[in-house]
């Protein structure tokens, strides 16, 4: 809807339904719910509509507050009435429309009412001429401006016209269209036209006009153009664009230089930042093999003093009692006690004879021993603890006698730790193998166990300080963390090295080179 304010409906004979309303009238397609609307834009001689009656061609009848318009919907066109044709009035009443059983229609007015027959209307045929009268150029009088190029500055331009239709020139409307083309026409109550500040441009200006009975002229035209400043031109766009690629050009190669700067020190960071990162990692892993290692030894200490001071409590318990302690029960607490403390002894030892190593402070009794005779005599020692555990230990050489440079114990000690390590990762039928083979110069040990093994990612670092290297599913997770790192310290203060082959489910083998002469 055009307006909310209805003044009349009615119905068409097609069916379509015609509201009046303060702006101009809508008509209602029932078929599709389409509304058209029309307005003084469209040839409207008034836009608040008062009555609406058809006449016997399906003719649309107006009155409104400007005289009466006649509708026909076949080309949308209007004609209309005012008081030179015999009107009582320009201005109609609302409610004050009828239609007669013999065709005549009556509308009322503010001086009285008119009534006719639509048939019967006689209609003014003349076909108007527009003429152009005068042109201003920023106010300044032109005699005519048609294909004139003005300059950029004058662009406000006033246009007066007239019709030769002298007798209805009041109430003929007229149209304008500025630059043609499809763009709507717009409507002037008034023959003169003003455009202000018109942009840079080839301009065309069509003018027409329609007479109160609907009678359109032919269309004037006038074309102008309106130059643009040099600032606009096309030598100075033309200039602008190169100026703008040449600062482009300098822009785009100090980007380039920028850039290449950025990479390289981005690339020098990056670089920095890998090996911080890595150091980063090495000493987060450090920190926390460490703080392992401390629990674990914390562990490891309180749990024989625990076992110490629980026969403590005990004995003193049973003395205070008065309770008579058989030989037997107080030989057993006596073994318990030994065997805590020579844990505890071990422990220490551990912790003293690192931080020697570790200050370079810790020396060897170097002697010409049997190497063959003093590992077997080692494996012997272990061999009824080792079955015990339900591990079979083998010993094997292929030489009798080999003599080489060492510290007896330290060499007990490091066959010792491994012997140890293999036992707590080898489950009850497992095979554990000792062999010496002869080197010439040199004399291979190989502890070789068929326990979890150890994965391949992590046998570069079984070595280290802090480090303990086991299963997780393993229930073997007791120990200082020392034990291999002692001993690949000592046999390297030996002259010789050690290292470890292993795969996981299939066991490992710990493997000591030692020189003959290691002076």
């Amino acid at each position: 809807m055009s307006n909310n304010s209805i003044r009349d409906i009615t119905e068409d004979s097609k069916g379509n339904i015609l509201i009046g309303t303060s702006h101009g009238i809508n008509i209602l397609d029932p078929k599709t719910d389409k509304i058209t609307h029309y307005t003084e834009k469209d040839g409207l001689i008034n836009n608040t509509v008062y009555g609406i009656l058809l006449d016997s061609n399906n003719g649309i009848w107006m009155s409104t507050n400007g005289g009466i318009s006649k509708l026909s919907l076949e080309d949308g066109t209007f004609m209309n009435f005012t008081i030179s044709d015999g009107l009582q009035s320009n201005e109609f009443n609302g409610r004050s429309s009828f239609k007669s059983k013999d065709g005549k229609l009556f509308f009322g007015g503010i001086n009285g009412f008119n009534v006719f027959d639509p048939d019967s209307v006689e209609l003014s045929l003349f076909k108007p001429e527009i003429i152009f009268d005068k042109f201003e150029v920023n106010g300044v009088a032109e005699k005519y401006i048609s294909s004139k190029k003005l300059k950029s500055t004058d662009n406000n331009i006033k246009v007066s016209f007239f019709t030769n239709d002298y007798k209805n020139s009041s109430s003929a409307k007229y149209y304008y269209n500025l630059n043609g083309g499809d763009s709507e026409w717009e409507v002037s109550n008034s023959n003169t036209l003003l455009f202000a500040n018109l942009s840079p441009g080839n301009y065309t200006l069509k003018v027409k006009a329609i007479t109160q009975h609907g009678v359109s002229s032919e269309e004037a035209c006038v074309d102008f153009t309106i130059k643009r400043s040099f600032w606009i031109s096309n030598l100075a766009i033309f200039i602008y664009v190169i100026i703008i690629a040449i600062i482009i050009y300098l822009k785009i190669n100090k980007l380039k230089k920028l850039d290449q700067l950025v990479n390289k020190r981005i690339q020098e960071l990056r670089c920095e930042m890998k090996k911080n990162e890595k150091l980063f990692e090495k000493i987060i892993a450090l920190e926390k093999n460490k703080n392992n290692y401390f629990v674990n030894m914390s562990h490891e200490l309180r749990t024989p003093l625990n076992v110490l001071n629980g026969l403590n409590q005990l004995i003193k318990g049973l003395s205070k009692k008065d309770t008579f302690i058989t030989p037997d029960k107080l030989s057993y607490y006596m073994d318990v006690m030994e065997r805590n403390c020579s844990r505890l002894l071990s422990l220490i030892n551990n912790l003293i004879d690192y931080a020697k190593i570790e200050n370079n402070s810790y020396t060897l009794n170097k002697k010409d021993e049997n190497i063959v005779y003093l590992v077997e005599e080692i494996v012997l020692d272990m061999k009824d603890y080792i079955e015990g555990k339900g591990i079979d230990l083998i010993f094997d050489t292929d030489t009798e006698e080999k003599e080489i440079s060492c510290d007896k114990l330290e060499i007990e000690r490091c066959i010792v730790n491994l012997l140890g390590n293999a036992v707590k990762f080898t489950p009850e039928g497992g095979l554990i193998e000792v062999l010496i083979q002869d080197l010439k110069d040199k004399v291979k040990i190989s502890v070789k166990d068929s326990g979890i093994g150890i994965p391949e990612e992590k046998q570069s670092m079984i070595f280290d300080k802090f480090n303990q290297v086991i299963d997780d599913n393993s229930k073997q997770k007791n120990g200082s963390g020392l034990g291999l790192t002692i001993t690949k310290h000592l046999i390297g203060l030996h002259g010789g090295e050690i290292y470890v082959e292993s795969k996981v489910g299939e066991g490992s083998e710990f493997i000591i080179i030692l020189p003959i002469n290691n002076n």
